[in-house]
Order: C-alpha cells, then sequence, then structure tokens
C-alpha cells in the first residue's frame, strides 16, 4: 500500500475552505454539517478506517462541494488501491484549482501513476435503458456515450433491466485495456406465446411406428443375447462334465465350473422370457396396426 505522507489539508484550512460558499445562505445551512463529517473523516483515517473516513469525506463534499475534499477523497481511493476512483477524484481536483493551489503539484504526479493503473470497459447491450454497473457500482445506463475507466485487474460487469434478472461477466482488465462485454437480453414477449405454435404436432400414426421398431429391434438382441448366453452355458456345462473325469482335480475348481454354468444358465433362461415378452407386444402392436403401416425392420422398412 502507498505510503502517504500528505494525505489531508490542516484541519483549519480545509474548515475555512468549506465555508467558502458563493451563496451566503447555503453556507449557513451546509457549513456546520460540512465541518462536522470532515472533522469525523479526518479521525476515522488516522485510526486507519479507511472505509469509514471515506464516507464521511464524501458526505462532506456533497454538503460543501469544495475541491480540497476531492483531495482528501482521492487519496483515501488511492489507499484502498481503487485506481479508477481515486484518479476521477484527482482529476477533478487538479481541474477546479490553481497551479499554485496546495497538494495541485503532488495530485498531478499521482494522476499520472494512477493513469498507468486503469484500463477501460465499453459495456454493450440490447437494450436501452439497462442499469450498468462494475463490481456493484453503478456507472450509468445503456447506452453508454463513453467507455468506463475501471482499475486493473479482475472486473465484474453486471446490467439490470426493469422487471428482470441481472446479466453478469467477469473480465481481466490490465493496464491501458480497453475491454468490451456485450450483454444480451431476451426481447420481452420472445419466447412466449410462440412456443406452443412452432412446435410440430404429435403424429400418432409415427410414434406407433416408433415403438414397433423398438420392440421388434428390442426382441431381436434379447434373442442373440439368449443365444450367446446359451452357448456359453453349453460350454461350462462340457467344461465341468470333463474336468469332473480328470484326475487330480480340485474341489474348488469343480465348484467354480459348477457356478459359472449355473450363471449361464439362468441368464439364458431370463434372456429366453424376455425375449418372448418382447415378441409378444411386437406381435400385437403389429397385429393392430393400422392399414398401410410398414413392416417391422431394425433401421429399415418397406411397404406391406
Amino acid at each position: 500500500m502507498r505510503v502517504v505522507t500528505k494525505l489531508l489539508l490542516p484541519l483549519t484550512l480545509a474548515l475555512g475552505l468549506l465555508a467558502a460558499q458563493p451563496s451566503a445562505a447555503r453556507a449557513q445551512r451546509s457549513q456546520k454539517p460540512a465541518a462536522e463529517h470532515f472533522t469525523r473523516a479526518v479521525a476515522l483515517f488516522n485510526e486507519g478506517d479507511l472505509r469509514a473516513s471515506l464516507v464521511e469525506f464524501q458526505r462532506a463534499y456533497e454538503l460543501s462541494p469544495n475541491p480540497s475534499v476531492l483531495y482528501n477523497i482521492g487519496q483515501v481511493h488511492y489507499q484502498l488501491q481503487e485506481y479508477a476512483a481515486a484518479l476521477r477524484a484527482l482529476t477533478r481536483f487538479v481541474a477546479q484549482t490553481s497551479p499554485g493551489a496546495p497538494n495541485r503539484m503532488d495530485a498531478e504526479t499521482t494522476v499520472e501513476t494512477l493513469r498507468s493503473r486503469v484500463g477501460q470497459i465499453w459495456i454493450k447491450t440490447n437494450v436501452e435503458g439497462a442499469e450498468l454497473a462494475v463490481d456493484e457500482e453503478v456507472v450509468g445506463r445503456s447506452p453508454l456515450a463513453t467507455p468506463v475507466i475501471v482499475s486493473i485487474g479482475r472486473r465484474r460487469v453486471s446490467a439490470m433491466r426493469a422487471g428482470g434478472v441481472p446479466e453478469s461477466r467477469v473480465v481481466d482488465v490490465a493496464a491501458g485495456d480497453t475491454v468490451t462485454v456485450a450483454i444480451a437480453f431476451a426481447r420481452p414477449g420472445a419466447g412466449t406465446g410462440s412456443v406452443a405454435a412452432s412446435a410440430p404436432p404429435v403424429d400418432p400414426l409415427a410414434r406407433r411406428k416408433t415403438w414397433r421398431l423398438v420392440s421388434w429391434c428390442a426382441t431381436g438382441a434379447l434373442a442373440g443375447a439368449a443365444v450367446a448366453t446359451g452357448l456359453l452355458a453349453l460350454k461350462a456345462s462340457a467344461d465341468l462334465k470333463a474336468e469332473r473325469d480328470r484326475f487330480g482335480v480340485t474341489p474348488e475348481r469343480l465348484a467354480s465350473l459348477s457356478d459359472r454354468s449355473k450363471t449361464f444358465s439362468l441368464a439364458t433362461d431370463v434372456l429366453v422370457g424376455a425375449a418372448i415378452v418382447a415378441s409378444g407386444v411386437s406381435l400385437y402392436l403389429q397385429l393392430t396396426a393400422p392399414e398401410g403401416a410398414e413392416r417391422p425392420g431394425c433401421g429399415r422398412g418397406s411397404a406391406r
């Protein structure tokens, strides 16, 4: 963090500047509250509570907009590493003071340093009037006339339109970058009321054909699997018989072959039963098919 040796104007000088308003009536209304906020800001800064100090300085400036307070606001932003905000405040301070003003030279030097610690973000949306924010701070409404100056680093950009849900993007900004962030909102009414109209109508005949095709394919697959497991069961049974006749075979070996034979036999029985059920469903769907329906075929079809 930057070490500061000259952040704040002397309190007596600052209070005198706060009182120097162009309107006597306005000065009378704002002098005391502004001075109180300024005094509190100085105390908080000295205690190390920079965030609270910044709030008090900003309130003092709202009540009594004097450039001397802008200098302090900019320096506190700098200490908080909020470089873009510091640049804005100190640039305004330089613009509103004469070359010989107190702290003017220090502010000019700091501004040059800050220019190397900021970048820009162009926020673009497809709707007008959306509220735009960077790191939760509102920066305007769409469309923006100029890009937003931001501190370098990772920034969260968000946009929200009335009655909608905020849309956000996260971007990395390096010094001197100008990053474009496009946030698109769905147009009001888009996708409502037109979805049902654009959806294709359900064809009962096509659905029935699909189920017939699926059922015949399932029947064929189950029958094929039953044949395969049946062959494996026959092989396992033959292996078991051969091992029983072999001298020196262990009981564990015979038990393993027996379990294998039983497993394949059970799987074959289950698959045969499932194939029979599937074929029954397929025949039902085929026999109850309307005239002109295609004959069954897994992946192809021909006219009846």
